[in-house]
């Protein structure tokens, strides 16, 4: 409930039925639910970040995801691309079409900034380690 995506359930039921059965017992117990939620929580980022393009995992997780390690959470539309734009080799709305999608695939928020213009925040809704990790596993 709290990840507000049913795969992560989905995913979470397999896993602890499996972790019962590994243990040649009938019943799900509360430990396996506990075990199988550390890998289910991240079933729909897997899945997300299998369907990129390679050039959709480098900034996703080479480049958006390196940026918020070191900085603040929330993060401007503008600044990223000006950290980012030499190593993905795009214009400002082919990036910005890449942010929209990643929004609208859950992986991140885009809010509108409290100052002048069209500027967004950008918010990861995963781990940046754990989307580094699993952008760079592909």
């Amino acid at each position: 409930m709290q990840s507000g995506d049913l795969r992560v359930g989905i995913e979470l039921i397999r896993s602890a039925v499996l972790n019962a059965e590994r243990e040649a017992r009938k019943e799900v117990i509360s430990e396996d639910i506990g075990s199988a939620y550390e890998i289910a929580r991240y079933a729909p980022l897997t899945a997300s970040i299998r369907a990129f393009t390679p050039q959709e995992q480098l900034l996703l997780g080479q480049q958006i995801a390196e940026v918020s390690r070191g900085n603040s959470p929330y993060m401007t539309s503008g600044g990223v691309y000006e950290l980012v734009k030499d190593a993905i080799g795009v214009g400002y709305t082919v990036f910005f079409e890449r942010l929209k999608k990643f929004d609208e695939m859950r992986l991140i928020t885009l809010t509108q900034a409290k100052v002048r213009g069209s500027t967004r925040e950008i918010a990861l809704r995963y781990d940046a380690e754990q989307i580094v990790k699993e952008c760079g596993s592909r």
